[in-house]
């Protein structure tokens, strides 16, 4: 008798803490909730000067909300927000996307995984870092951190999602004249430009009032030896010279080695130092680690200066 009171009596005092736990997370999950959304809103205005914002739920594996972001009634950015379970619990994230396509930032906004492992993935901005990609169509993902997998293989996989989702959602204005010479530029293709075996097409660029303000030239081809697991891969470059002959910038148009801060992404911070060299000056300053890439880039760029020299 005494062994089913003593049952009876901790069967009633799991029923009771069960209710107990249950109506404390009724209580606590819309604070929680309203807690994360406020962090939400903080990272875009973090990434964005903003009077408004739209949602539209998304139906990704792992994208669960796309945000239009504006101001003064006109589409200023893009946020997807993304979300999945590892073994050590949830992780939420921001990607946020300019109106070109660049990447503009992405944050953790909420999740379970433990601090001192997580943030290891933050830069001091509380961004992430080792991005793979800086635009929404190349990104293919994070550079996983040696002890920190299981946070940096998820991030890996809403990051993808992203990526697969994106143009779902947004469309993408890309002018990358107006990158190199200003608003308002606009290209036509020079027919009488005889391509070489690296610059593959000349273009005329003119301003918003039709005046030819330089020259554009692509250049496209392949390493000089086998990257891992990519082998001779392409680049293909977009390059700008004024009338003057002065280097307007550098763009890479499309990116086959191993887009990461650590490998070609060493290089974006080279190619804005092009701009307003001359144009026999036009070459980018190979990095240790990452010389495959540096060397196709500088041959891009002889074949450019040879073409362009000639002219």
């Amino acid at each position: 008798m005494k062994t089913l009171k003593t049952a009876l009596i901790l069967a009633l005092t799991g029923i009771v803490c069960g209710l107990l736990i249950g109506a404390t997370n009724l209580l606590t999950a819309p604070i929680i909730q309203r807690n994360i959304e406020k962090r939400a809103m903080r990272a875009y205005q973090d990434f964005f000067e903003l009077d408004a914002i739209e949602t539209t739920e998304a139906k990704g594996s792992y994208v669960y909300e796309y945000v239009e972001i504006k101001k003064d009634d006109k589409t200023v950015g893009h946020i997807f927000k993304a979300k999945g379970t590892n073994q050590r619990g949830v992780v939420d994230i921001v990607v946020a996307v300019e109106t070109n396509g660049k990447l503009k930032g992405v944050k953790i906004i909420d999740t379970e995984n433990t601090v001192g492992f997580y943030d290891q993935y933050e830069g001091s901005d509380g961004n992430l870092t080792g991005l793979i990609g800086n635009e929404i169509d190349n990104l293919a993902g994070i550079d996983l951190i040696g002890g920190v997998t299981q946070t940096g293989e998820l991030l890996d996989k809403l990051l993808k999602d992203v990526n697969k989702e994106a143009l779902n959602y947004m469309s993408v204005d890309l002018n990358h004249y107006e990158d190199l010479f200003g608003e308002g530029a606009v290209a036509e293709i020079d027919s009488s430009f005889t391509p070489t075996e690296l610059v593959t097409k000349k273009e005329i660029v003119k301003d918003a009032s039709g005046n030819v303000v330089g020259h554009a030239y692509t250049a496209t081809g392949n390493a000089d030896e086998d990257i891992p697991r990519k082998g001779k891969a392409p680049i293909t470059l977009l390059v700008g010279i004024d009338l003057a002959g002065k280097v307007k910038g550098v763009i890479a148009i499309d990116v086959g080695h191993t887009d990461t801060p650590t490998y070609f992404g060493n290089y974006y911070a080279e190619f804005d130092k092009q701009s307003g060299k001359e144009l026999a000056d036009l070459a980018v300053d190979v990095v240790s680690g990452a010389s495959i890439s540096g060397r196709l880039i500088n041959v891009l760029l002889d074949a450019v200066k040879a073409v362009a020299a000639n002219e």
